[in-house]
């Protein structure tokens, strides 16, 4: 069936020629450099160049500019439908899958409409409620601020909707519950991310296979927390191996894509973190480099795309043109959403500033996964 699959993140330019001279070699080149059509993407907040994920995944959920901090809902307190959630109310399968924890900001923009970030129990409930079949995560105990104020008893209305938890990734795999039953699986903190037992392509290739039978499509999210994460951290090889395992993501999906035929991949970013400058590499040698902040910054990220209509993301877009375009390439209706009841979700009055051709295979070590 059709259906865009979204992988991400991508760092900078910078963070992916860092990541190919490691993994490929300096003249080598990563699976997902090979797709097709290739463009960047800028992504500032609504009162500030510099975006945080909540912000900068509502413009590319629903097309729509908020401040930091606001998850799916605009200053004036409205909601607006995400493409996701068009989709559900078309009738795709739906899955979300993170390296993160799944109430964190990247997938819960995309059905959740909170004043704050924060709110992480109604984040929950909301996510619950949403008619996703399929989201994977990692639990509690992590090191981002959301695995942080994470609690078990966040994940309980999870169940009271009908959700079949798991924790144990191969008890999840081997059970393979049958497609359109409810899925929540809960991994250990550091599993995907750190220790990727499983990987994230091994979760997308799960997620994938159960989706992809819908007759009427799916829409699948990937995200890779990593990339963000290590730039946060300043550590290079976190970014490296996150974008490893990516590339991996990405080359399954193109395959998929390749033999259904209709299927849109598209691979990008919600913003930019660390300021990574890489200033040269000798083959076989290490890299000279060096971190120019710990926090997001302004610099465009790429975006990379295979399938149909794949040409329509070419060259510069804000990232809240990008739903539009999706919307419009699947047959789909983005609203402006309603405004929320009185004392739920008040508008933010102030703004501070917080502080086509199917690419080739790159061949054997010339690529990630």
């Amino acid at each position: 069936g059709a259906g865009p699959l979204r992988g991400g993140r991508l760092p900078g330019l910078p963070g992916l020629a860092a990541a190919r001279a490691e993994i490929a070699g300096v003249n080598g080149r990563l699976f997902l450099e090979r797709l097709p059509v290739a463009g960047w993407v800028t992504s500032p907040a609504l009162a500030g160049l510099r975006t945080d994920s909540a912000s900068a995944a509502t413009a590319l959920a629903s097309g729509e500019k908020t401040h930091r901090g606001m998850l799916g809902r605009t200053p004036d307190g409205r909601s607006p439908r995400t493409l996701l959630e068009a989709a559900i109310e078309r009738g795709l399968a739906a899955g979300l899958v993170t390296s993160s924890v799944i109430v964190d900001a990247t997938p819960a923009a995309f059905v959740a409409h909170v004043e704050s970030r924060d709110l992480v129990q109604e984040i929950s409930a909301q996510m619950a409620a949403s008619g996703v079949e399929l989201m994977v995560s990692e639990g509690p105990g992590g090191s981002t601020k959301a695995s942080r104020q994470l609690t078990a008893s966040a994940l309980d209305p999870f169940e009271r909707a009908g959700y079949r938890v798991f924790r144990d990734w191969r008890r999840l795999r081997d059970e393979s519950p049958p497609p359109g039953e409810r899925l929540l699986a809960v991994l250990e903190a550091g599993a995907i991310a750190q220790r990727r037992d499983p990987s994230l392509t091994e979760l997308a290739g799960f997620a994938l296979e159960r989706l992809a039978g819908s007759a009427e499509g799916f829409f699948l999210l990937v995200e890779e927390e990593e990339t963000d994460s290590g730039g946060h951290a300043n550590d290079l090889a976190r970014v490296v191996a996150a974008i490893r395992d990516l590339d991996g993501v990405v080359r399954l999906a193109v395959e998929h894509a390749r033999r259904a035929g209709d299927t849109l991949v598209v691979v990008t970013s919600d913003h930019e973190t660390g300021g990574l400058v890489v200033v040269d590499g000798a083959a076989g040698g290490p890299l000279s480099y060096y971190w120019s902040s710990r926090d997001h910054t302004a610099a465009p990220v790429p975006l990379l795309a295979y399938g149909p209509g794949a040409e329509r993301l070419a060259g510069v877009l804000d990232i809240s043109e990008i739903p539009g375009i999706l919307a419009e390439l699947m047959g789909l209706e983005l609203g402006a959403g309603e405004t929320a009841p009185a004392g739920v979700g008040d508008p933010v009055r102030a703004a501070p500033e917080e502080s086509a051709a199917a690419p080739a295979d790159p061949g054997p070590g010339r690529g990630g996964g």
